[in-house]
């Protein structure tokens, strides 16, 4: 057995299956395409997941991958493991040869055994095999493999292989679906005893060690399993492997920890360097330098998974993948700070530990497509942002925790409650992975439950201040499709397929007054996609009936047309002739070439990092959100809008074509965040924007004429917003600004470039008379002062007055009321001002007798007798209310209030 570094071993996988019929398909996004039921994607099947369901059809029935992979959410969560194992990962790379109808079990084992022992030469008594308990055909089969290559597993084959059960050895993509057996095959760490690793072979109550590591995992699916449980052979059935990139190198590298293969140790070595230079000799005690060999293996995992997340477009936030991130980048820092690295080091810079991912392991090289050296900037500064907020409230919400669990500790409970979780995930940025790791440490464990209601609740909240609606979620059952024919024409004479009513019910036909849908057998209107709005327009049919398009949307494969009969009927199968409104097409068409100008100047003047995160392209606007970290400055905003406006000027060309994915990529065209894509797609070349693309663009850049930027925003952490104009819509505005200036100059009575100059002058004015008016004021509060101070009571030793005032404003009042204490002192006061029907509330006690005698209890009680609230601290408060009838009653209140305080 030969030592093989991991790309060497990746590289003879992908050439073996290649030379077995295999087609090489790229690693896909970790986030998947058009899949709301995964974060991620964690197994190499995933992005096959449509062609196993026999939803999507693709050119070849075999395929082999490398894909990346993360498991830190959901079923499959790795994420706290990481550190105290050798062989877990959030990120990893996943090996996997699959057969869609194709080949099944026979060529499964053939393909694995002769891979494993011929190909890397892994001495076959080394290997142990596991089957289903009822699988007999596997079981037969692996039988006859090992004497066909005269190479028998472990025990040979009596004992070559382990029958387990439905937990081991059987796999499901859901509840119901395709389903089946697997054969999975383990590398024995330790055959003769001398490591002393633990743990018994798959199915012994000892399982589950260091020893018997599994590497390869084949599933065959054969079934389909109903809502009832009951299983039916498939026509076609399919098979999916998977082998852990990190696990098999280890195997060839001699090592029973991945975190020591030649990969890792160049980035645990460098954690490791890094730290003891950040931490003092004196500070290195066992206890550290034992707390530092987990942290370099947290790192090392954790800035591979973080660097390659964000590079697929995700950034961290407190919702879904970005919380996943977040939690992932924070666990990291904390394992740094628990060995006295109390500064942002995971991606520093040059020689730190992204740049390390990228360079020294040399995963630029595996994965080009990612262009990871030209995003490596952004994607440091957006871990050093996160890394730094964290360390901000780490150590504060570290001693809180310490508290809390002291508290329980007390108490004899084990269990942190989920508010308690909350709060610390809420106010001092703790994932609740972290929560969990430091309670599990004490031996505590959290109230997951109680702290996903306090989530929910923080959601709900949330969904109610955005008041976010979704579009309706219509079932229709009409098989087929719509053919889109809009890129050639904006009208055709078409065959209505179906009708429906608004609720997506079928009828037969549609009566003037109704709203509904009609879905056609072809059409020019545009179904909204990728950003882009849906087409508008008129349907007109028999007998000079008209169907007004307000909508146009997808539902599948067919393109749903919106709207009312406004005159006539339309019935089934007849014929109509579709057009699309022409100039808002135009329309859209300027805002959308303009919106992918602006993708390729953002990343010129941004960097590699300033990616789309989302856009609205519509008749009026284009709405471009973005990954950055920081507001653009003008000059920014400048450079940007010149750049795009130089391109439009430049009356390039757009030229569309249709090639495969793979083409596409290695074109250099953009694959834009969360978008699904077939095996065939559309490119949209203008200038030196390439981008995959559905939409209706312009046919040359000139024709969008003008671009204008209105305004940049923040939308989300690290998320930006620009929104800009286009052609007519751009020239209005400039031209509406232009007029408002011109009356500007005309109220200031000043010429041109003179408004800023006389503005500045009118605001320090302003200033000086609001300087003015303070005084004044000042000098006002001081002259009741005198007449209030004589108005006090002494009540129960102390100075008591309750007073109506005739200021509103609340500075004067507040120096009002540190006059009153100077001169009364010790002293309890209560000013009330009146204002139209609202009153102003202010409780003030000396602090020489705050202990006994509360100002917020004080204005709590009297602004519950006007109608209000209030509270504050024991020495001033304040509050309001709008009883006004009620005030000279509750004023004699207070000398009875601090009658019943009492020592």
């Amino acid at each position: 057995m030969k030592t093989m570094t991991s790309a060497e071993i990746r590289k003879k996988f992908l050439e073996y299956f290649e030379k077995n019929g295999h087609k090489h398909i790229e690693s896909s996004s970790l986030v998947p395409a058009n899949d709301p039921t995964l974060l991620f994607t964690n197994a190499g099947m995933v992005p096959f997941k449509d062609v196993f369901l026999g939803k999507e059809k693709r050119s070849y029935d075999r395929a082999v991958t490398c894909q990346r992979c993360v498991r830190a959410s959901g079923k499959h969560n790795d994420l706290e493991n990481v550190g105290y194992t050798t062989r877990h990962h959030t990120f990893f790379e996943m090996l996997g040869n699959f057969s869609f109808g194709d080949y099944f079990k026979k060529e499964a084992i053939h393909y694995a055994w002769d891979f494993l022992t011929n190909v890397l030469e892994i001495p076959s008594e080394r290997l142990v095999v596991t089957i289903h308990q009822k699988d007999d055909e596997a079981a037969e089969l692996w039988a006859k493999e090992f004497k066909s290559s005269n190479k028998f597993p472990q025990g040979g084959i009596e004992k070559g292989f382990i029958r387990c059960g439905d937990k081991d050895n059987f796999w499901a993509m859901g509840e119901t679906g395709p389903c089946g057996y697997c054969s999975e095959i383990f590398y024995d760490h330790d055959p003769n005893g001398t490591l002393g690793l633990t743990g018994g072979k798959p199915g012994e109550p000892d399982e589950g060690g260091d020893r018997y590591v599994e590497i390869w995992n084949l599933v065959f699916m054969q079934f389909e399993r109903n809502s009832k449980g009951v299983m039916t052979p498939l026509p076609k059935p399919s098979v999916d492997t998977g082998m852990g990139l990190e696990r098999i190198t280890a195997v060839m590298q001699g090592k029973h920890d991945n975190y020591n293969t030649a990969e890792f140790f160049a980035l645990t070595s460098e954690v490791e360097n890094q730290c003891c230079k950040l931490i003092k000799e004196s500070e290195r005690t066992p206890e550290v330098m034992e707390e530092l060999s987990i942290a370099k293996r947290v790192v090392a995992d954790h800035i591979r998974a973080a660097v390659f997340l964000i590079a697929d477009g995700i950034l961290p936030s407190n919702e879904g993948r970005g919380y996943v991130l977040r939690g992932i980048i924070r666990r990291a820092a904390y394992h740094l700070y628990m060995v006295g690295v109390r500064q942002p080091c995971l991606a520093a810079g040059k020689g730190w530990f992204a740049d390390a991912v990228v360079n020294t392991i040399g995963m630029k090289k595996v994965y080009p497509e990612l262009e990871l050296a030209k995003k490596l900037p952004g994607i440091e500064k957006i871990i050093t942002r996160e890394e730094k907020q964290f360390l901000e409230t780490l150590d504060r919400g570290v001693k809180i925790l310490d508290q809390e669990l002291e508290i329980l500790e007390h108490k004899k409970i084990k269990i942190i409650p989920g508010l308690v979780a909350f709060n610390l995930h809420d106010t001092y940025g703790f994932p609740i992975i972290l929560t969990t790791e430091i309670a599990k440490k004490r031996g505590f464990t959290v109230d997951q439950a109680g702290f996903e209601t306090e989530m929910e609740k923080q959601r709900e909240r949330s969904r109610a201040a955005s008041k976010f609606g979704n579009k309706d979620d219509l079932e229709i059952n009409i098989s087929g499709e719509t053919k889109f024919i809009g890129y050639e024409t904006t009208s055709a004479t078409s065959e209505i397929r179906a009708l429906l009513h608004s609720d997506g019910k079928p009828t037969e036909n549609l009566q003037a007054g109704s709203h509904g849908i009609i879905i056609l057998k072809e059409t020019p209107f545009y179904a909204e996609s990728g950003g882009q709005v849906g087409d508008t327009g008129i349907l007109r049919g028999e007998d000079n009936a008209e169907f007004t398009v307000t909508d146009t949307k997808k539902h599948g494969t067919l393109i749903l047309h919106f709207g009312s009969v406004t005159r006539g009927n339309f019935h089934n199968k007849t014929e109509v002739n579709a057009q699309v409104d022409e100039m808002r097409r135009q329309a859209i068409k300027l805002n959308h070439s303009a919106a992918h100008l602006l993708h390729s100047t953002l990343h010129k003047v941004l960097g590699e990092h300033a990616s789309q995160r989302g856009s609205l392209v519509d008749a009026e606007k284009l709405r471009f959100d973005f990954a950055h970290s920081s507001a653009l400055s003008i000059e920014e905003i400048n450079t940007i809008e010149d750049l795009v406006n130089a391109k439009i000027r430049a009356n390039s060309e757009v030229k569309t074509t249709v090639k495969t994915l793979e083409e596409a990529k290695k074109d250099g065209a953009i694959a834009l965040f969360g978008e699904k894509y077939g095996e065939e797609v559309r490119v949209v070349t203008m200038k030196d924007a390439k981008e995959l693309c559905g939409g209706t663009h312009v046919m040359r850049t000139g024709d969008i004429g003008l671009f204008k930027i209105q305004s940049e925003s923040g939308v989300a952490a690290g998320i930006r917003r620009i929104e800009a104009l286009t052609g007519q819509n751009a020239l209005d505005w400039v031209r509406k600004n232009a007029e408002e200036l011109k009356s500007l100059y005309s109220l200031l009575k000043v010429n041109c470039g003179q408004a800023c100059e006389k503005l500045e002058q009118l605001f320090d004015e302003k200033r000086n008379l609001e300087k003015e008016l303070t005084n004044l004021k000042g000098k006002a509060a001081m002259s009741q002062g005198e007449n209030l101070a004589n108005q006090s009571q002494k009540i129960s030793g102390v100075n008591v007055l309750a007073a109506k005032v005739d200021i509103t404003d609340s500075n004067a009042l507040r120096t009002l009321m540190d006059q009153l204490k100077q001169k009364i002192d010790p002293a309890v006061i209560l000013l009330a001002a009146v204002n139209s029907d609202k009153i102003q509330l202010l409780a003030g006690v000396s602090k020489s007798i705050s202990n006994k005698f509360h100002a917020g209890n004080l204005l709590q009680h009297i602004a519950k007798q006007v109608g209000g609230s209030g509270g504050g601290r024991p020495d001033l408060a304040q509050g309001g209310g709008t009883d006004v009838g009620a005030l000279d009653a509750a004023l004699k209140l207070v000398g009875e209030w601090v009658k019943s305080v009492k020592p």
